[in-house]
């Protein structure tokens, strides 16, 4: 993939990778451009050029968001894939540029709502001081944004570059360009709020913005130099903050995005760099986070100036994991959380009557059918009681047809065709390929396995029945009854002529027209 800043991805619960896309196109899991996955009207030149959230509720669609580069026209809209489609490699549905507001600029990011189910997709327009919240729930996008009016104006469309990010929890905002501010978001009402600039030299503007993932610390790189500041948020005013600002690394490289990784390490996109900077410990104050500038090998690739995007809620460690999501098996949950005094499961399965429920911590339940299921958890830990849940997607296994049992005369070839979309496949002798051709009867299967489930099916090939049928006794007493010795043949066999021989091996008579049969005579006449 291509792309000057901006880009995005997704991945399951596994860490599974599920799609990307540079905010023009969108490619699935096998690196393959995905269908109807082009033509998204964002820019490879914005910074923040995409971000997927998975749509609140029982369905699988995501909807990425592409706000276009410079304030130009476009402005931000969504495009949907649909993950059922396409044997779960996914499309592009026909909800594909919808538009949301337009002007803005660069800037986006996805916060997790209190309620812990919908997001608040936010932006900033151009020409303005405002911020947009949108509510992403069950219903979808809401048309109308939630207002906040706060600093900066932003006027030109060089200061509609840069990044806005939230930390892990979504109590703060950190927006870059022009200069660097900070602000208090409200994850129940989606406003934003005190407004605080930070200090950073004598840089016009920032450009990547990052929390690390406790949120105590700040950081932000400057574009076109690989500068980097760190910020100590645990001050509780402006200037005393601004006064523990550290210059992590300094640089004439072109430098850009940072981004929190999953192993709470921070990165750094330096242009056209085949590592990644790393700030190792982004805890750490000073000198002790420690920055690397050759921190990451790329595996022979070279970045752009930007990193992927997320929403802020992928960093925070979900309170129960599970697996086994196909009809049949036994799913199975986890908790994810330490010295919890007791726990009560809700599996969203109203017709399992007391099976619906468990006070293990790590339970396991089979769904009788296929669909989505609204799991709930309820810890109690001391005096507080805490829920969450999750919608869940029980898989149906793939259907595989190889056909009714059947005949396999000799030398003959019988394909057998298990080919569906997104899918590989183990025969009974650990052949993969997708049609099978035995070329002798026998007991015949094969394990397909699409979306992460297995179906299976067989076909048992007898040996066929003779396609000629040769008399065992005829009565040549020209009494008009069975007096000749005629083949009998089925299907499109054509029999021309005939000879016969004796039990030793002994030619009697050749030449007999079949079609009228051997009269028994050893000379036919």
């Amino acid at each position: 993939m291509y792309t000057w800043e901006g880009c995005a991805s997704i991945s399951d619960l596994d860490g599974n990778l599920l799609f990307y896309t540079n905010g023009k196109k969108v490619w699935n899991a096998n690196h393959v451009q995905m269908t109807n996955g082009f033509g998204l009207l964002g820019h490879d030149s914005s910074t923040q050029a995409a971000v997927i959230v998975k749509k609140p509720g029982p369905n699988l669609i995501y909807l990425i968001f592409t706000p276009d580069a410079f304030g130009y026209e476009n402005g931000m809209m969504y495009t949907e894939v649909d993950m059922s489609l396409e044997g779960g490699l996914g499309a592009v549905n026909e909800n594909k540029n919808v538009p949301v507001t337009t002007p803005v600029t660069e800037k986006i990011v996805t916060v997790q709502h209190q309620n812990q189910m919908d997001y608040w997709i936010i932006c900033h327009p151009t020409n303005s001081s405002d911020f947009y919240s949108y509510l992403l729930s069950e219903d979808g996008l809401s048309e109308e944004a939630v207002i906040s009016s706060n600093f900066p104006l932003v006027t030109t469309n060089f200061d509609a570059i840069g990044y806005l990010r939230a930390n892990a929890d979504g109590s703060k905002l950190a927006f870059a360009g022009p200069g660097l501010w900070l602000y208090d978001f409200n994850k129940a009402t989606g406003s934003v709020s005190n407004a605080q600039e930070l200090d950073i030299d004598d840089h016009e503007t920032a450009y990547g913005v990052e929390f690390s993932y406790s949120g105590s610390r700040l950081y932000a790189s400057i574009e076109s130099v690989s500068d980097i500041f760190q910020y100590n948020l645990e001050l509780s005013t402006i200037d005393s903050i601004n006064e523990t600002k550290h210059i992590v690394t300094s640089g004439e490289e072109y430098g850009g995005a940072i981004q929190l990784g999953p192993d709470k390490r921070i990165y750094h996109a330096i242009w056209n760099a085949a590592f990644l900077g790393v700030i190792e410990e982004p805890e750490l104050l000073g000198e002790d986070c420690s920055y690397e500038e050759v921190g990451f090998y790329m595996a022979g690739k070279v970045t752009g100036i930007g990193l992927p995007n997320f929403k802020n809620s992928i960093y925070n460690v979900a309170a129960f994991s599970y697996a086994n999501l196909c009809l049949g098996e036994e799913t199975e949950f986890t908790l994810n959380i330490e010295e919890v005094d007791s726990v009560f499961w809700n599996f969203g399965d109203l017709n399992s009557g007391e099976d619906n429920f468990s006070t293990l911590e790590n339970p396991n339940h089979i769904y009788p059918e296929a669909g989505f299921y609204d799991v709930s958890l309820i810890s109690y830990v001391d005096s507080i009681v805490d829920s969450l849940h999750y919608w869940i997607y029980i898989k149906t296994p793939p259907i595989v047809d190889l056909g009714n049992d059947t005949t396999l005369c000799e030398g003959q070839v019988y394909p057998l065709d298990a080919t569906l979309v997104n899918a590989s496949y183990r025969w009974q002798d650990e052949s993969t390929e997708a049609i099978y051709y035995p070329t002798n009867p026998g007991y015949y299967y094969v394990d397909v396995t699409q979306n992460g489930c297995i179906g299976r099916s067989d076909i048992f090939l007898s040996s066929c029945d003779p396609l000629i049928e040769m008399p065992n006794v005829f009565t040549p007493n020209s009494d008009g009854k069975n007096d000749f010795f005629i083949p009998i043949a089925y299907g499109d066999i054509k029999i021309s002529y005939l000879t016969v021989f004796d039990r030793w091996g002994v030619k009697m008579v050749e030449d007999v027209p079949a079609k009228i049969g051997w009269n028994g005579c050893l000379l036919y006449t």
